[in-house]
């Protein structure tokens, strides 16, 4: 079977051994990524939107779970934006609507209520008129901010650094 026929079925051993490496040596480990359309199956697309919002949840509780306790801080969704600062399109998106990235939160922090949950996206960090990231930037605090005020359980964001040298 390959991984994309797998829904359901976890096999923690290679991570575990990270994780238990890392923390063994005093580390710390953040878990990327509770959900990201670009590492999802592709046969979800073929699920109807309830299996999908189930699949997700499962996953979820089940990957928080397995870490609770030696991964407290997690990526809860990553890069969920468009370049113009609205809402990719993905599969998330067409099959649960834009109430996707909250209920994931809401999900993530019933999972394990001690975890510092983090939303993170890349090409963020610009401002102004002058930059060529200011509209998903907007749209990156804009989220943010909403979900904030919403009570949404966020307690971070991530900006990733896809820089060219």
């Amino acid at each position: 079977l390959s991984p994309t026929d797998r829904l359901g079925r976890y096999d923690f051993h290679s991570t575990d051994l990270m994780v238990d490496w890392a923390l063994a040596r005093g580390m710390k480990v953040k878990g990327h990524v509770l959900c990201w359309h670009v590492t999802t199956p592709p046969l979800v697309e073929d699920l109807p939107p309830d299996e999908v919002r189930e699949q997700l949840r499962r996953h979820i509780f089940t990957t928080m779970g397995h870490f609770r306790g030696r991964i407290k801080v997690w990526d809860v969704v990553n890069e969920s934006l468009a370049p113009d600062g609205t809402l990719a399109e993905n599969v998330f998106l067409r099959k649960l609507g834009p109430g996707y990235i909250e209920q994931c939160f809401r999900w993530a922090h019933e999972a394990d209520p001690g975890a510092f949950l983090i939303y993170n996206d890349n090409k963020v960090e610009g401002m102004g008129p002058d930059s060529p990231n200011a509209a998903k930037s907007d749209g990156f605090y804009s989220l943010l901010r909403d979900l904030v005020q919403r009570g949404v359980p966020v307690h971070g964001a991530g900006i990733q650094a896809h820089f060219n040298a």
